[in-house]
């Protein structure tokens, strides 16, 4: 089980490999922030699958979903990639 300290700065300490890892708050709120983009991502998803309705054949959507998601993946495959 992961146990997680709180720190005197209001952060939590995780931990990693050679120690503990501070996550301060306002990490926690981009973490938080990058959810809630996921989560209107998904309803804009959800909200236009329903206003196309019976309109489409369900695979149009798939297929559509599944290119994009090649699309995306191949670009972020071939992407330079700099970590701290």
């Amino acid at each position: 089980m992961l146990k997680l300290l709180e720190s005197e700065d209001g952060g939590i300490s995780l931990p990693s490999g050679d120690g503990l890892k501070v996550v301060t708050s306002s990490e926690r709120m981009l973490a938080v922030g990058v959810a809630l983009i996921g989560v209107l991502g998904a309803t804009g998803a959800y909200t236009s699958l329903r206003a196309i309705g019976k309109r489409a054949h369900p695979l149009h959507s798939l297929t559509f979903f599944s290119s994009q998601c090649i699309i995306v993946s191949t670009v972020a495959s071939v992407a330079p990639v700099s970590l701290p």
